[in-house]
């Protein structure tokens, strides 16, 4: 093999590897975000503008992320879209209801994620 074709093959492999590095980091790294819907009740069926708030940590190296917070819609529902994490509920309910806030840790979403949340009285 001379110098010409020794280059050919060094500059082949070099495109070769410079091409196909956006498709695998795409692959390794990138993934869908998961929907995470929750449903809040209280005693006479879905709440609306009950007071949502999620912190949210890398499931690998459990940074904390950016939380998120919002209300509920008029059937009781607040979605939300997020990678991979574990996270942090607190639930708040309306302005003007007599219900106790309710809370929840340790959840973890990997996947597309339904949580049905209900309110209780406040004692």
């Amino acid at each position: 093999m001379n110098v010409a074709d020794t280059f050919r093959t060094s500059l082949f492999f070099f495109l070769l590897l410079f091409l196909s590095l956006p498709f695998h980091s795409t692959r390794i790294f990138a993934q869908e975000p998961f929907n995470v819907m929750v449903t809040v009740t209280g005693p006479g069926g879905p709440l609306e503008n009950a007071s949502v708030h999620i912190s949210r940590y890398a499931l690998a190296t459990g940074e904390e992320l950016a939380d998120i917070e919002g209300s509920t819609d008029s059937n009781g529902i607040y979605s939300f879209l997020t990678e991979a994490v574990e996270f942090q509920l607190l639930v708040e309910p309306p302005p003007g209801q007599d219900l106790a806030p309710e809370q929840a840790q340790g959840l973890q979403v990997e996947e597309d994620t339904n949580l049905r949340i209900e309110l209780e009285p406040a004692r």
